[in-house]
Formats: structure tokens, C-alpha cells, sequence
């Protein structure tokens, strides 16, 4: 876990000194980082997990870390275009478990880190399902293919065509793991 760029710092010397990109590390969060550090976890190939969910309750940011490193706040197209392997997650319980207000996050970016950092459904979702899976080292499940895991839901709503303000109200109809309906 990396919130500030101190700690991210602290992570990537770590890394470095390991020699560890080959094992698969993961950062947790990465919310404050300078593009020295989006570069450096690319060019090590460290897998990083965000919530962008706490584009919303981290309305306290500029206040408590200054307007210039508030600038570095939640760079996740950034990191994305970066070729950093990214994944989402709510980070349940401290943010709400609906995904959908998540996605909602990373798509609608307000305040002063803004819409420059914002990112489109379908790449909230990529990052969601074949990020996730990947962050996790998982290589069997996160698509639709022969081969994977039949792990997916049916919603009532389209989130590709649905404006991004109301994808809060997508609702799960059913829901498999492993192609078995759970719910």
C-alpha cells in the first residue's frame, strides 16, 4: 500500500532493490504520483491497483497536501497510457462495494484533478475485469473466452451506451462463477 508519493517512493526502491519485477509486485493505490514515479513503476513493470472511487471522498486533498501535489493526484489515464498493468477495486469497506459508483468515479472526474485524468466506460471496465485479473496473476479469468472461467454478471442496463452520470442505476440481474448462476 502507497498512498503519498513518499511511500511510493519508499516502494519503488524497494522493488528496485529486490530486483522483483519479475515476481509479479503490486501497488495498492498509487493516489499521489509524479510522473518520475508513473515512469519509473512502467519501466519496472509493477502492477498497480487504484480506487477511483476516492476521487470523490478525498474532497479534503488540496487542503491537506497543497496545490501542487494535488496536481499528481489520481493520474490514471496517465498511468493507463503509461503501459503500467493497472486494475480497479472499491476498496470495500472503506469506500461503498458498488462498482458501479466506481466506475461512475473514474469516468466523471471533478475538482481540480479533473477530467484530464478521467477515463471512458469501456476502458473503466477492461481495467475492472482483465486488469484486476492480471494484478492478481490471474490468467484464467477477467474475459469471455474459451478457456477462462465463466465468471460474469447480467445487468439491466447497458454501461456502454448509458450516460456516464447514470450508471449508478445499473442494477445485476444474475451473476455466474465458473458458468454456475450464484444469484
Amino acid at each position: 500500500h502507497a498512498i503519498g508519493d513518499g511511500a511510493l517512493d519508499v516502494a519503488l526502491k524497494a522493488i528496485k532493490l529486490a530486483g522483483a519485477s519479475h515476481v509479479g509486485c503490486r501497488i495498492e493505490h498509487a493516489s499521489i504520483a509524479r510522473g518520475d514515479q508513473i515512469q519509473a513503476m512502467s519501466a519496472c513493470g509493477v502492477k498497480v491497483v487504484v480506487q477511483p472511487r476516492f476521487v470523490v471522498s478525498d474532497w479534503w486533498a488540496v487542503n491537506r497536501i497543497g496545490l501542487k501535489r494535488v496536481s499528481w493526484l489520481y493520474p490514471f489515464r496517465t498511468m493507463m497510457n503509461s503501459g503500467i498493468e493497472l486494475g480497479i477495486s472499491t476498496d470495500a469497506p472503506i469506500e461503498p462495494l458498488n462498482p458501479w459508483l466506481t466506475v461512475e468515479a473514474a469516468t466523471l472526474q471533478e475538482g481540480l484533478w479533473g477530467a484530464r485524468e478521467s477515463l471512458d466506460v469501456e476502458s473503466v471496465l477492461h481495467l475492472y475485469t482483465v486488469g484486476s485479473a492480471r494484478a492478481l496473476g490471474r490468467l484464467d479469468i477477467g474475459v469471455l473466452e474459451e478457456g477462462f472461467k465463466a465468471d460474469f454478471i447480467i445487468v439491466d442496463k447497458d454501461p456502454m451506451v448509458l450516460p456516464t452520470n447514470r450508471v449508478r442505476e445499473i442494477s445485476v440481474l444474475e451473476a455466474y462463477v465458473g458458468g454456475v448462476r450464484v444469484y
